[in-house]
């Protein structure tokens, strides 16, 4: 994505809306599931800690991506469908596929489960592992070229936040200015990036800058070390 000038300001009631902050949770993704087959891959099956890290880090993505596609679902496909109704098919194609992923998440979290007890044994972990990246990634790419524009049409500012609002309230005070880091580490545009940071409030940007950081720097260095 090219530097731009940022877009005008929609009003939050009016239709027509900025989609651009879908891209920063796609951007999570998207880095974190391509790292996640090496994460399983390298963890050396007696180091238990380690096979617990990395299985809690995958749990916790696993469960962000669950939440980010039931807040979609609830909150945005019968109003695109009703408000363009020529979108029907394409809105159904993303159910269905949200129906898929879903299957793929909970399978997923078993096997994290099954690998902890049986940290040896991780060929069908990263197989499902395979699977998903695959399958999400092709997703993300269809929802960014569909339902981005189709969106940024017919739906409001306020009714486009509303699922992003959700999400950050649903993530437990003790991870927030953690995940508030993998979010700005994983932007994947400097643009991006500000246009998630002018979003914070200034005091969560000042705990982030006094206590997040470090913490999330911290994280990040045990289970990827300084790349």
């Amino acid at each position: 994505m090219s530097e731009q000038a940022s877009p005008p300001a929609h009003p939050r009631d009016a239709r027509g809306c900025d989609t651009r902050s879908l891209l920063l949770i796609h951007g999570l993704f998207r880095q974190i599931f391509s790292r996640a087959q090496g994460l399983v891959q390298d963890a050396p099956p007696g180091d238990a800690a380690r096979v617990k890290l990395v299985k809690d880090h995958l749990s916790e993505l696993l469960q962000a991506l669950h939440n980010h596609h039931v807040h979609e679902d609830i909150l945005w496909w019968d109003r695109l469908k009703q408000r363009a109704p020529e979108s029907t098919a394409d809105v159904e194609r993303m159910q269905r596929a949200h129906n898929n992923i879903a299957r793929e998440i909970e399978a997923l979290q078993a096997s994290l489960k099954a690998w902890v007890e049986r940290p040896e044994d991780k060929e069908t972990l990263l197989g499902q592992l395979r699977h998903i990246q695959e399958s999400l990634f092709a997703h993300l790419s269809d929802e960014e070229a569909v339902i981005m524009p189709l969106a940024g049409r017919v739906m409001t500012q306020k009714e486009w936040d509303e699922a992003h609002s959700i999400g950050r309230d649903e993530i437990p005070p003790s991870r927030a200015l953690i995940q508030l880091g993998y979010m700005l580490h994983c932007a994947p545009t400097p643009e991006l990036r500000q246009l998630m940071l002018d979003g914070i409030p200034g005091f969560v940007r000042l705990l982030y800058r006094l206590i997040g950081r470090k913490q999330f720097e911290r994280e990040w260095a045990q289970l990827y070390g300084n790349t």
